[in-house]
């Protein structure tokens, strides 16, 4: 998965849990052939799930305890050079 290869060389440990709880709330969905798209996930999950997902995984994410703008500007700049 790109997002855990990602944060990972970003060091973002806080979005790492996060999408890793993310993905292991629609993992059981992986194989259900009743689902054609993505936007199909929802209509699968639990009330619990998705205020899980929707809420207070959300409301993590956008907390932005990792700094993640900055972080993502900081590894690209060592790469190329400052911007």
């Amino acid at each position: 998965m790109h997002a855990v290869r990602s944060l990972t060389r970003l060091e973002a440990t806080e979005c790492l849990k996060i999408v890793q709880r993310q993905h292991e709330i629609i993992e059981r969905l992986k194989d259900a052939k009743r689902l054609t798209a993505l936007w199909d996930i929802p209509k699968y999950l639990t009330e619990e799930e998705i205020e899980e997902i929707s809420g207070k995984l959300d409301e993590e994410y956008w907390d932005n305890k990792d700094n993640i703008i900055e972080k993502t500007f900081k590894h690209y700049a060592d790469i190329y050079g400052n911007l």
